[in-house]
């Protein structure tokens, strides 16, 4: 169908919306941090009911950008990805997308405010054609199942104070859970596993920055480096945490990498796709993941997967795998499958088409229903 709206007409029914909410000041005396993982579930028009994860994620001084999450109902278990901008006062406001046919299409946005005071995010819904508006009510929950979070946020600045060196930056964004042996369990793995030790991370990058600069470095050339955790699932006893590393230090172009890490929350205990899948299903799955990029990117069936860049017509198991609410996501790094140029890349099965290879009485499939 095609959208019959200017972008102007959703941005004034939005600002509507938006002003019709509670004053800003309401809530400046508990303004949310610059980082947070919230866990919402509530309804659409009182009527539709959808679970919710945003995460909030700060970089430099603006707050253009930082949210990111996404929602599905209840009832379907889509997935509608969300990004956007929450700000200091707690005004949330985002764009909705889904993926058709390989392309990510705007399909809503969402206007609102987020009173830590009471765990609510009340707002409204409005359509993409500007056509249907709906109101929004969502409560921050943490049922049997899930775990809450505080975002914890260090960088150069708290390695050397004031005397922070000029065009190196090195940063880490990480989720410290709350709640049980389990929460100890994940954190550990986070800080041992994942961490390290951020000071002497940081230092040894500082030290490298400047020993380039000695050896006769370019002129304005800089070094950064972003380490961000964050987590892409949290319910129905499965976690999954994503850690994402971006950074420059010369060459042709910078490097990224993101790793995923499932846990079972009944036992803190790692989840390995492989694992899941019964002796032999391996190939039937590798078919599938196969069979969903050609129909992602709309290939002919005569079209090999090489016109993508990808090397093998069916590509291997993916190192990293995770769990969402439509379907489990096989994410490819750099490098895997295809040159670099072609990027990374995530396709997501179905459940009801892995489901037959996935082992009975695990979390996962518990997760599925």
């Amino acid at each position: 169908m095609k959208q019959k709206y200017t972008f102007g007409l959703l941005v004034m029914m939005l600002v509507m919306a938006f002003l019709m909410l509670p004053n800003a000041n309401t809530f400046a005396q508990n303004a949310s941090a610059d980082h947070a993982h919230k866990f919402f579930v509530g309804k659409i028009n009182g009527r539709w009911k959808i679970r919710m994860v945003l995460n909030k994620r700060k970089r430099g001084k603006t707050e253009k950008g930082n949210l990111s999450g996404y929602y599905y109902y209840a009832n379907t278990r889509g997935y509608i990805q969300l990004r956007g901008t929450w700000k200091a006062n707690g005004s949330v406001l985002a764009e909705e997308n889904v993926m058709q046919k390989g392309k990510l299409v705007k399909t809503g946005a969402m206007a609102g405010r987020f009173d830590p005071a009471t765990g609510k995010l009340m707002g409204t819904w409005t359509s993409a054609d500007g056509k249907k508006s709906y109101s929004l009510e969502l409560k921050e929950t943490y049922r049997q199942g899930s775990l809450a979070a505080d975002m914890v946020y260090y960088d150069e600045v708290n390695v050397y104070g004031k005397n922070s060196p000029r065009g190196v930056s090195m940063t880490f964004l990480y989720p410290r859970f709350k709640g049980g042996k389990v929460a100890t369990t994940i954190n550990q793995f986070i800080k041992e596993r994942l961490l390290k030790n951020l000071e002497e991370r940081i230092k040894k990058f500082v030290k490298q920055y400047q020993e380039f600069k000695k050896s006769g470095g370019g002129s304005g050339m800089y070094f950064n480096e972003d380490n961000f955790i964050t987590i892409e699932t949290n319910e129905k006893n499965i976690l999954t945490i994503s850690n994402n590393q971006y950074g420059f230090t010369g060459g042709a172009h910078g490097y990224y990498n993101s790793s995923y890490y499932s846990f079972d929350l009944k036992t803190g205990k790692l989840i390995k796709i492989k694992e899941l899948l019964y002796p032999g299903a391996d190939e039937a799955v590798k078919s599938l993941i196969a069979q969903q990029i050609r129909k992602d990117a709309q290939l002919k069936p005569n079209e090999p997967l090489a016109k993508l860049g990808i090397y093998k017509e069916v590509p291997p198991l993916a190192v990293n795998s995770y769990f969402r609410p439509d379907g489990i996501a096989f994410y490819y790094n750099v490098y895997e499958i295809g040159p670099y140029v072609i990027g990374p890349r995530l396709t997501v099965i179905p459940f009801n088409k892995i489901r037959r290879y996935l082992k009975r009485n695990t979390t996962v499939r518990k997760y599925m229903r």
